[in-house]
């Protein structure tokens, strides 16, 4: 099982020691996105929510709803349910 965690940058300790969702458990994007090949940061966390994840967790909190990269998270999760809804 592979889970994604979008959280606000400010709380991404507070969420990465949370017991319930164990460090191996949650895809590591970060590290990718900073390796010096990656010209498009978007594209990385985005195949993660919509091709690796099997769950995406997103916590929100009043940095959260601030933030541009959590509502972008959420859309592209949103984007991956509608496209699984039509194998239903």
């Amino acid at each position: 099982m592979k889970v994604f965690l979008s959280h606000s940058h400010r709380a991404k300790a507070l969420v990465r020691a949370d017991p319930l969702v164990p460090a191996q458990k949650y895809i590591h994007v970060d590290r990718r996105v900073r390796s010096p090949d990656s010209a498009d940061i978007n594209a990385p966390i985005r195949t993660a929510i919509q091709e690796e994840a099997d769950f995406v967790i997103v916590c929100l909190g009043q940095e959260a709803m601030k933030s541009e990269w959590v509502r972008r998270e959420f859309e592209w999760t949103l984007e991956r349910e509608k496209f699984l809804s039509n194998f239903k």
